[in-house]
């Protein structure tokens, strides 16, 4: 997945996000404007959530929010990268001493690789440990962003950014990239100032100790050379680097900058390929999480397409057949019509409480299993969840019907007090229980009552 795919997939997940976000602190517009139309309806659901996003964004008028706090990642981004520059640069220069020119190696290691290597060891660590809601780096990209863009509604492009790396777990490895292109680059240019220090300026290397013998020092001295060994860099032992000799002190000098470069920069490097790898994989199998509040609502009308609805004024086609409604069944049932509804809490914990959940019907197949199910031993009673915000069409009305010779009791129940298309659900409903034989079978319960009964 190249690196122009892997912005565009993310952007895509990054603006419906937005639109989601608003719309949890807005109303919606009407369902006409997000309703699809014939032509829409053969595209993926993915790529119709992205264009409605696309619709949406002009029409709440957060582009240009969106587009201000891109460019404010960016410039943070390159103010980020640009002190690490110029902090490495700083870091070869205070081991610079350039009084005597004499420099410690031990402590010249310590300063170039130690707080290095300290910092990459807790991030391997602490990468496999669940992060808190509110980390750090969440912290810092929420008040760079703010500080930047201080537009009221660019508070909801910083909130679906961060909501989407939680969501979708990529936050850690988009921190893990720019973590290590930091430390390289800090490290980078950290091995080219001390290497032009070195090639114009004449250093001596010593290796002093106030408590450790001779063999003890030559012991560390082979365990710190045997770390290049393998490319043909070899450390003098202490014996010939307090010598002092031109040659020798070249050749520290040269097993210095490859230490930094391969223990620095490479270790650096290649975590941060293999961490970007995993993210661009990450992204490019990643799908919309269609069940989130704001979304699930939507992928009915999404699926429908061009299919007819059906108002307060129409009717329903009377069925060839009406179905033989059992007078006895075995056990309370929890279906969800049409999709995953977000249930008040009170009538969610009665619903569970009473019956048992058979999650969403939502297509012929889903009534199909239902019915073998329910062959042999009907249902006591059913309870189907309607969402009133959409309207009813032959479809799902077709689904109902077909719930009948499954279960004694169906219970229909709309899910909002006030929704919009309360009174087309009401009339035909109220259709479906005239035209049935046994009308005491179906009982509607309005959710105005938050109650399940």
């Amino acid at each position: 997945m190249g690196t122009q795919q892997f912005k565009q997939k993310f952007l895509k997940l990054w603006q419906i996000e937005l639109v989601r976000c608003y719309e949890h602190d807005h109303k919606p517009p009407n369902v006409s404007t997000i309703a699809p139309n014939q032509t829409n309806s053969q595209k993926p659901l993915d790529t119709q959530l992205h264009e409605r996003a696309l619709v949406l964004i002009k029409y709440y008028k957060l582009d240009t929010a969106l587009s201000k706090s891109i460019a404010s990642l960016k410039l943070m981004l390159l103010l980020v990268f640009t002190f690490a520059l110029i902090f490495g640069v700083g870091l070869a220069k205070a081991v610079d001493n350039s009084a005597t020119r004499e420099l410690s190696l031990p402590g010249v290691l310590l300063a170039l690789l130690g707080f290095h290597l300290l910092m990459y060891f807790i991030w391997l660590a602490s990468f496999f440990v669940r992060p808190k809601q509110s980390g750090i780096s969440s912290n810092i990209i929420k008040q760079g962003m703010q500080f930047f863009n201080p537009n009221p509604k660019a508070n909801y492009v910083t909130q679906s950014l961060l909501h989407t790396l939680s969501h979708y777990q990529l936050g850690k490895l988009l921190a893990a990239c720019i973590t290590h292109t930091y430390w390289f680059l800090l490290l980078f240019s950290s091995s080219l100032m001390l290497s032009l220090l070195f090639l114009f300026q004449s250093y001596t290397f010593t290796w002093e100790t106030t408590v450790l013998d001779l063999p003890v020092m030559n012991h560390l001295s082979e365990l710190l050379g045997s770390s290049l060994s393998w490319l043909g860099v070899n450390l003098p032992d202490v014996t010939a680097l307090q010598a002092a000799e031109p040659n020798i002190q070249a050749k520290v000098g040269r097993w210095l900058i490859v230490m930094l470069v391969v223990y620095g920069c490479g270790i650096r490097l290649i975590t941060g390929l293999i961490s970007a790898s995993v993210l661009a994989t990450r992204v490019q199998n990643l799908e919309v999480d269609k069940t989130q509040p704001g979304l699930s609502n939507l992928i009915p009308l999404l699926l429908r397409g061009a299919a007819q609805t059906i108002d307060k004024d129409s009717s329903v086609n009377k069925q060839t057949e009406q179905p033989n409604q059992p007078n006895l069944g075995l056990g309370d049932y929890w279906l969800e019509l049409e999709h995953a509804q977000n249930l008040s809490e009170q009538l969610a914990e009665q619903a569970i409480t009473r019956y048992k959940a058979l999650g969403v019907i939502a297509t012929l197949t889903d009534l199909e299993r239902l019915t073998d199910q329910f062959n042999m031993q009907p249902a006591a009673s059913i309870l189907i969840t309607i969402d009133n915000q959409l309207t009813p069409d032959r479809g799902n009305l077709r689904l109902i019907h077909g719930l009948l010779p499954l279960t004694a009791h169906l219970h229909c129940y709309l899910i909002h007090p006030q929704g919009n298309f309360t009174e087309s659900w009401l009339a035909v409903i109220n259709q479906l229980i005239s035209e049935h034989a046994t009308k005491s079978t179906i009982r509607l319960t309005l959710a105005e009552y938050d109650h399940v009964k």
